[in-house]
């Protein structure tokens, strides 16, 4: 003891303050502000070059895990905490549909904004829809020529775009006896067939189109869907022409040689579609299964919560012309209200304590959560 504070020498015989227990919370506080909020072993660091208490690196952890600020603005030091749910695949044409909106695309030559994207999941079969807006009422109109042109599905996959959660769509889906799943709030991957397509659209549509303005794109979704459908797939191991019509189709541009090729060999083709379909399902689940075993080596099992944990979580602001560098990585609190299948949870405003004036509800997956404050140091 020196001067009425005790000391404690560190290896280097250097004098480090034992500080008082009722003392640490405000002295790492002190520290961590000081340093610019920085990570745990930063501040830990800077502490023990003046200071020593016990089990000093889990208690400024533990409190770098409450700290406010930390919380909301530091992107998560781990994003590969989750886990994979491949959807199972009826061996049917036209029973699951994937739908999303692509665009906006430019649009000097026509009205048209927006494409709208419906692949069926088993076939991997596109078809393009051009649309003005994103509404409700749009894609009710393409679904309702869709389903004239080749059926209605048993069950229809989107996002949580606001054509899709809307009373007129539910109402829609419901005349129509079609099952509804929506995906979790800023997870495309949950919608990994339709997001597929759409990478791919962004490439082909720019390349196809005319290069100045690229206004031309609707004349060339004809020309898109046939290169889409009648190019083998991966997963399935043929092309989606083939494995529902048991034919590869012909597109507007007329390829003499190929078709006298194929007409040459329209005897040794096996058309059985059974067997076409049967071995495209085996390719499916072979794939499937190679994926989740690929994903599950380099990534963690997904964080849990529990009902009335309060939580804050991403903060997806997508305004037009507002630099989002230095907006908050997260937002909230908010709480828990329900668990769901697949790591996802519904999360609420916490009550009596909305953020917003609209009340918050929505469906968020658990890479997308982040735990509020626990507790503190006593």
């Amino acid at each position: 003891m020196r001067e009425g504070i005790i000391f404690r020498k560190n290896r280097s015989n250097q004098l480090l303050m034992y500080v008082p227990s009722e003392m640490e919370s405000n002295l790492i506080r002190h520290i961590h502000e000081k340093i610019g909020h920085l990570g745990v072993t930063k501040c830990y660091e800077q502490l023990k070059m003046h200071y020593w208490f016990p089990d000093m690196v889990n208690k400024v952890g533990k409190f770098i895990q409450n700290c406010i600020r930390c919380i909301m603005y530091s992107a998560p030091a781990r994003t590969n905490q989750r886990n994979l749910y491949n959807i199972p695949k009826e061996p049917i044409p036209f029973h699951t549909l994937h739908l999303d909106h692509f665009g906006p695309l430019p649009s000097l030559q026509s009205k048209r904004k927006h494409i709208l994207v419906v692949v069926d999941a088993f076939t991997k079969f596109v078809k393009l829809f051009p649309v003005v807006s994103t509404s409700t009422k749009e894609v009710c109109a393409s679904l309702n020529k869709y389903f004239e042109y080749y059926s209605r599905p048993s069950r229809i996959i989107t996002d949580r775009g606001s054509a899709f959660t809307s009373l007129e769509f539910s109402s829609y889906l419901l005349e129509q006896n079609i099952t509804h799943v929506k995906v979790a709030v800023a997870s495309p991957q949950a919608n990994g067939q339709v997001e597929r397509v759409n990478r791919t659209l962004t490439g082909i549509l720019s390349k196809l189109s005319e290069p100045l303005h690229h206004s031309d794109w609707v004349k060339q979704l004809a020309h898109v869907e046939f290169a889409l459908n009648n190019t083998v797939s991966r997963s399935i191991q043929t092309t989606p022409s083939r494995l529902l019509f048991g034919i590869d189709q012909k597109g507007i541009i007329v390829d003499r040689l190929t078709e006298f090729l194929e007409d040459k060999n329209v005897n040794r083709v096996d058309r059985n579609l059974d067997v076409i379909r049967e071995h495209a399902h085996s390719s499916i689940k072979k794939l499937q299964d190679a994926n989740l075993q690929q994903f599950d080596e380099h990534h963690n099992p997904a964080k849990t919560y529990e009902i009335g944990e309060y939580v804050v979580i991403k903060n997806t602001d997508t305004t037009i012309g507002k630099n989002k560098k230095l907006i908050p990585k997260f937002k909230g609190p908010y709480v828990v209200h329900k668990v769901l299948p697949n790591d996802r949870y519904v999360i609420r405003d916490i009550e009596d304590c909305p953020i917003t004036q609209l009340p918050y509800d929505g469906v968020i997956e658990a890479c997308n959560i982040r735990k509020w404050t626990t507790f503190l140091i006593e």
